[in-house]
């Protein structure tokens, strides 16, 4: 269902809901689903819920999205060296705790991690994991809702519980489309990556650059714009199309790995 010619649709919770009330698995493999839809079908099977109950629904989606990358929501990402608000030590980090949600019939969210955990579960930490993958906060779109995240508050109730409010549906309610991904040929894509160390390292990276696309030019004339290349951590922006302009002297560089993609 939702597969044809490498076609994948993303769907949602309700033929997961559809599974667990018909055969009673103990495990389901599903197709593409989104990710909020692994954690709201339980929600929905096992509190009752009715796919008409969109402010439970919309709840039950904002604890889905939370908990949707795991580690994220309890300070996986979160830790910033040097930031005065997201400084904590690496010790900190060894003992991340995945995160949990109470959710009550009445679509009441508590989001938790285990009890002396290391790592950070806190308004800041919901509020980054909140806005994770959100174009627009007042229409989060999944196939089975789309939700209004403007208004959703954090409360912390202790150091390892946040409580949740404040999501409900928005003024379209279900989405109009399901999100398709239909591949198409667009040639091959292949890399290759060389390391070198020492005086004038980067110097002989530039060398060999140099002598790749050149050798490719002579087999594939015009292949020069399908080609990046770049130093990983010396000038890797180059291939987000950022800033050419490295930071750091070559002089500093005493070990460099030189990258090239080309399709």
């Amino acid at each position: 269902m939702g597969v044809a010619e490498g076609r994948s649709t993303y769907l949602g919770a309700a033929p997961i809901v559809h599974c667990l009330e018909t055969y009673k698995p103990h495990v389901i493999i599903t197709s593409r689903v989104a990710d909020a839809a692994l954690f709201l079908a339980p929600m929905v099977y096992e509190l009752g819920w009715n796919w008409n109950d969109f402010d439970k629904l919309a709840q039950g989606t904002l604890a889905s999205h939370l908990l949707e990358c795991g580690c994220q929501l309890t300070g996986g990402y979160f830790m910033h060296p040097g930031d005065a608000y997201r400084d904590f030590s690496f010790e900190q980090l060894r003992d991340l705790s995945l995160p949990y949600a109470e959710v009550s019939y009445k679509g009441e969210v508590c989001v938790g991690k285990a009890k002396g955990s290391g790592g950070l579960l806190s308004y800041s930490t919901c509020a980054e994991q909140l806005l994770y993958e959100v174009g627009d906060p007042a229409n989060y779109i999944t196939p089975d809702l789309v939700v209004d995240f403007s208004d959703v508050q954090f409360h912390q109730i202790s150091q390892d519980k946040v409580h949740c409010k404040g999501a409900k549906p928005s003024d379209l309610r279900r989405p109009e489309k399901l999100l398709q991904l239909f591949p198409t040929p667009n040639g091959w894509k292949g890399w290759g990556e060389i390391s070198y160390g020492g005086q004038e390292c980067l110097r002989r990276a530039q060398a060999a650059e140099y002598l790749v696309r050149s050798w490719m030019n002579e087999r594939y004339p015009g292949i020069e714009e399908k080609i990046i290349a770049y130093v990983m951590g010396y000038d890797s922006v180059k291939a987000n199309g950022g800033d050419n302009d490295s930071r750091h002297s070559s002089k500093e560089v005493i070990d460099v790995r030189l990258r090239m993609d080309g399709l």
